[in-house]
């Protein structure tokens, strides 16, 4: 089990630093960029030369992205092995007839979902609160009770 926490201590501690390079090459992709354009609007640049620097800052965003969905993942996977609960901000709670957030994007209140498995009734879900911001990551993980995806 030792072997196991320190495999997913180190997995999050390299997606911690893939997160800081990945955010340098943001940068340097965003002056790049920024660079390119002036060239370009002083007729010293070409337009293969601005769409390539477009591009190049495409990619950095989308590794950016990557980097936290691995970060998230492998925050999420060495969190079973820790005793104390996350320390991170909590979400504001929520009760019936609360105006949520403007930046909130999903919501749920009391969410229940029930299924009927022959005659039994399996509770996937019991008084579920979610409140998800614009611009947040969120990574959901658990068993399938269905083994499949259903709606």
């Amino acid at each position: 089990m030792n072997a196991q926490l320190t495999q997913q201590l180190a997995a999050l501690t390299t997606a911690d630093a893939q997160i800081r390079i990945v955010g340098t090459n943001v940068a340097a992709a965003m002056e790049a960029l920024r660079v390119t354009q002036e060239r370009y609007r002083l007729g010293a640049g070409t337009l293969l030369d601005l769409l390539t620097a477009q591009a190049n800052m495409t990619q950095a965003e989308v590794n950016q992205v990557s980097a936290r969905y691995n970060y998230l993942i492998a925050r999420t996977r060495s969190r079973r092995w820790w005793d104390t609960p996350w320390t991170s901000v909590q979400p504001t709670a929520f009760r019936t007839g609360d105006t949520p957030l403007p930046d909130t994007v999903i919501l749920t209140h009391k969410l229940t979902r029930d299924y009927d498995m022959g005659g039994e009734v399996v509770h996937a879900l019991r008084g579920v609160e979610i409140q998800m911001q614009r611009n947040e990551f969120v990574a959901v993980m658990g068993p399938s009770v269905l083994g499949n995806r259903r709606s």
